[in-house]
């Protein structure tokens, strides 16, 4: 989760129009850095809301909810986001998998 507390920051940074480089956070920021990454999703940043869906599939910093995942993957995704099609399709895969067992 330590390259997303950094992305987090980074993207909270740019977005607030910030001239200096933010301090990073500590490994034990997931929750932090799950809040920053989800007010940039909000405001649109297609890196952000694929990051943010994969904290909330995973967990990290907020409670896992793959509902809210997928989503804020389809949010990506519309806003050009492969990676998050790419999740997509493998979440559905993984769906539909399992209902056939």
């Amino acid at each position: 989760m330590f390259v997303k507390s950094i992305i987090g920051t980074v993207i909270a940074a740019v977005l607030c129009g910030c001239s200096s480089t933010p301090e990073l956070p500590d490994t034990n920021g997931d929750a932090e850095a799950a809040k920053w990454l989800k007010m940039a999703a909000e405001e649109g940043n297609l890196y952000a809301q694929y990051y943010y869906a994969e904290c909330c599939l995973a967990g990290d910093g907020v409670p896992a909810d793959r509902a809210e995942a997928i989503r804020v993957l389809k949010l990506a995704a519309a806003n050009g986001s492969i990676e998050a099609s790419e999740l997509l399709n493998k979440l559905a895969s993984e769906k539909s998998s399992k209902s056939v067992n």
